[in-house]
Formats: C-alpha cells, structure tokens, sequence
C-alpha cells in the first residue's frame, strides 16, 4: 500500500513525468505550426474557447507576435465542446498559431482548468530532450506576469 502511495504521489508531484507522454496525444484542428515538438526551450500552452472574448482577442493579436521568437513555442488548446466551431473561427480570422483539442482532457483535469483563458509554462529539462518541466500556471492572461515566468524571473513553485 505504501509503494502505491508513493507511486501515486510521485505522479502528481514530478510534472516532467506526467506530461511528457500526453502532448503527443493532442489532435490539431489548425494544421499550423509546429505543434509541441518544437526546438524551443519553452512552451507557453494556453487553452480558451469561442465564447471567450479575450481569448479571441489574444489568439489574434498577442500570442502570434510571441510566437515568433525563435526560444518560444506557443501551443493553444481549445476547449469548446463542438471542434467545427473552433476550425471555422480559426479560419475566419487567420491564425497562424498551432491550436489542439485534447481526446482524453488529460491537461485541462491536471492543470485544473476550470476557466479560459487559462495557460501555463513548460521549459525543456535539459536532461531530456523529450522532458517538459511545468513552471507556472494560472488562470486569467496577465501578460506581463506570463511574459516575466517565460523570460526565468519567476521561479517554480511548489
């Protein structure tokens, strides 16, 4: 039972093991970008729906002009429960940004998305190249907080 017990606690507090495996599992419905593998030291994962005002707003304006730093990767995850919805408003507005949808909602339950828009930080542990460590998430789209976790100024918390 003890060996359970760790085993299980060990999977909810390393999130370099629980992640690694689950974000080649998300479908891209944009068919842009790179998707998650990426040669990009960080990843900024943001998940939002159609109904979301502001996430629409920094699909189009904000998170385009921070994809194209070449040390960032940014992967959109959308949450409505109708895909064509998404893909027709993708197209509408021209996004160049890679946007998945989850099969299982293994993210959104392990992130405890409960709200969009909601995001959080991955960095490439450098013992792995397969490896992504989760620094940060939260809710809300504060882009100075985000913009000061990606760039290290903000450490990870426990």
């Amino acid at each position: 039972m003890k060996l359970i017990c760790l085993i299980i606690a060990l999977f909810l507090t390393s999130p370099s093991l629980a992640f690694t495996s689950k974000f080649d599992q998300l479908e891209n419905i944009s068919q842009s970008g790179k998707g998650f593998v990426s040669e990009a030291k960080t990843q900024l994962v943001v998940f939002w729906a159609t109904w979301c005002n502001e996430c629409k707003k920094k699909l189009v304006t904000t998170l385009p002009e921070w994809h194209e730093q070449s040390d960032l990767n940014i992967v959109s995850i959308n949450i409505d429960a109708n895909p064509e919805r998404a893909a027709s408003f993708l197209q509408k507005a021209g996004i160049k940004i890679p946007v998945f949808k989850e099969k299982d909602s293994f993210l959104q339950k392990r992130l405890n998305v409960i709200g969009v828009p909601h995001w959080a930080v991955f960095k490439k542990e450098e013992k792995s190249k397969a490896s992504w460590k989760l620094i940060k998430h939260d809710g809300g789209f504060d882009e100075e907080r985000i913009l000061k976790i990606i760039n290290g100024e903000v450490k990870r918390h426990s």
